[in-house]
């Protein structure tokens, strides 16, 4: 299975970072690499992702299971 590429645009600042994450992964696992990227370091709780327009909540659920990829879409907004 592809493990697909997500971009996270920091809506403040407009940088942007592509992470390559698989869907089956939680949204923690997702805000760990955020914080590892060009964008953090910023704690887990200081993160709010956002995925056409809804906030990713519930940290030890999938990616897949909140929605990511849907319609094809991996653009998640990031308010830190």
């Amino acid at each position: 299975s592809d493990v697909p590429t997500l971009t996270v645009l920091h809506s403040s600042s407009g940088s942007k970072s592509e992470i390559q994450i698989p869907l089956a992964a939680s949204l923690n696992v997702l805000k760990d690499e955020v914080s590892r990227s060009n964008l953090g370091p910023v704690d887990r709780q200081h993160q709010r992702l956002f995925h056409l327009g809804r906030e990713l909540k519930s940290g030890r659920r999938s990616l897949l299971s909140l929605g990511v990829g849907r319609f094809g879409n991996f653009l998640i907004h990031l308010h830190s």
